[in-house]
């Protein structure tokens, strides 16, 4: 019995040493360390599955890191899609760090997104909170930590020319329409470096913009 705690003790310590975190299944995860205290907007503090659990089937889709796969979340408002892209994406930015970018309807929703949801809910997260903390890891148009790089922008521009294992867009139903330019396909390019990604994309239907959403599902 004395070796056997003698052993865990030390294997604690090679984990400390070499900053290993122990790997979690993302709902569990989600629910003991996403904390929703610095958002202001938010109804509660921390995720309660039991109020939303069809967000529970794909958010699960973030823990496959062996397939190149493509996720299309329509919902409409108010449903919770952007906490699925966010709850997965700080999930791998702990257990899987990559190059990852996020792309945003605007230059000014990434800034705001990121500064008043993702920034905050990194504070809480002590692996990504100690990263946060250096300096200038958090910069106009990305997160430069030290094992990952997520970029992000607004869709009224060409997509930043970057390979990605996590290509993330949002409402992309509201995507400035710019000249033949066709970002979200430009998106999707992002990803074709690797052998597995996730390509996660968010949108809102509405007949106004059912044109576009069709250009989106043609592939399927």
């Amino acid at each position: 019995m004395k070796n056997s705690k003698r052993s865990f003790s030390l294997v604690d310590e090679i984990k400390k040493y070499f900053n290993i975190t122990p790997f979690e299944h993302i709902i569990p995860w989600a629910q003991k360390n996403i904390n929703f205290s610095g958002d202001v907007s938010a109804e509660r503090n921390h995720l309660d599955f039991s109020l939303y659990p069809y967000q529970m089937d794909v958010i699960k889709e973030w823990e496959d890191l062996e397939n190149i796969k493509t996720v299309t979340v329509v919902a409409c408002e108010q449903m919770g899609k952007t906490n699925m892209f966010i709850v997965g994406l700080l999930w791998r930015m702990v257990f899987a760090p990559c190059q990852g970018m996020i792309v945003y309807p605007s230059d000014s929703l990434a800034s705001e997104t990121n500064l008043q949801k993702i920034n905050p809910l990194m504070r809480y997260i002590p692996q990504l909170k100690s990263e946060l903390d250096k300096p200038r890891a958090y910069r106009s148009d990305r997160y430069a930590f030290s094992n990952s790089t997520i970029y992000f922008q607004g869709a009224g521009s060409k997509i930043v020319s970057k390979s990605c294992k996590v290509a993330i867009g949002d409402e992309i139903d509201t995507w400035p329409v710019i000249g033949k330019l066709d970002n979200v396909s430009d998106l999707k390019k992002r990803t074709r470096s690797y052998n597995s990604s996730i390509t996660f994309l968010v949108c809102t239907p509405t007949e106004q913009n059912r044109k576009n959403l069709e250009a989106v599902f043609e592939e399927f």
